[in-house]
């Protein structure tokens, strides 16, 4: 994030001058030459700015078993690391994946390694990124043919969705990605 922080001296009538700094609004007049024409002016300290909090997950209305947490997850661009593809289905909402690029089509994916019934699913994206206004889920058992189970229009924090299909590999695509996206949880629940 950067900030960008506003420092204006104005010269006025008589040798004077006015501060204004931007980052707390204020504004000091003072006169050239410190005591000749007033008190030298302190300037104010910045306020740093306040980031917004990290969403707390919501109770999800899917339940039982999540078959993502046995399987394989990848993506079509993602970080290493900490920001790995397999944190999203490591049952853990502290860790997370993040893409390098924001690309349409870009998608994370979760190999269940044979073909499962999933009826429902939860997302939990990272709040610091942008989240898609709309996704697809979508399975295949060939990753050549793929089948849209569900598309959801929300940009929520954390989603769940039901739907119904059978399928090896499940992702979620975001079929216009113009920014870096990033997933704590991508859970997949049996039918």
């Amino acid at each position: 994030m950067i900030l960008g922080i506003l420092v204006l001296v104005v010269p006025t009538i008589g040798l004077g001058y006015s501060y204004l700094n931007s980052a707390v609004g204020s504004t000091i007049n003072g006169a050239i030459g410190g005591g000749e024409g007033g008190p030298t002016p302190t300037i104010p300290p910045t306020i740093p700015p306040t980031l917004p909090p990290t969403p707390t997950p919501t109770a999800s209305i899917v339940t039982g078993t999540d078959l993502a947490l046995a399987g394989t997850a990848s993506s079509l661009l993602t970080q290493d690391g900490e920001q790995a593809p397999s944190n999203i289905n490591d049952g853990n909402d502290a860790t997370y994946a993040i893409s390098n690029y924001g690309l349409p089509g870009e998608w994370y994916q979760v190999d269940l390694g044979s073909p499962q019934a999933v009826g429902s699913v939860r997302l939990f994206q990272v709040s610091g990124g942008v989240r898609p206004a709309t996704v697809s889920f979508q399975f295949s058992n060939d990753l050549t043919s793929w089948t849209t189970a569900a598309t959801v229009t929300d940009n929520a924090w954390d989603l769940s969705a039901t739907m119904t299909g059978t399928g090896r590999y499940w992702r979620v695509v975001d079929a216009v990605a113009d920014a870096w996206w990033g997933i704590w949880t991508f859970s997949l629940f049996a039918a």
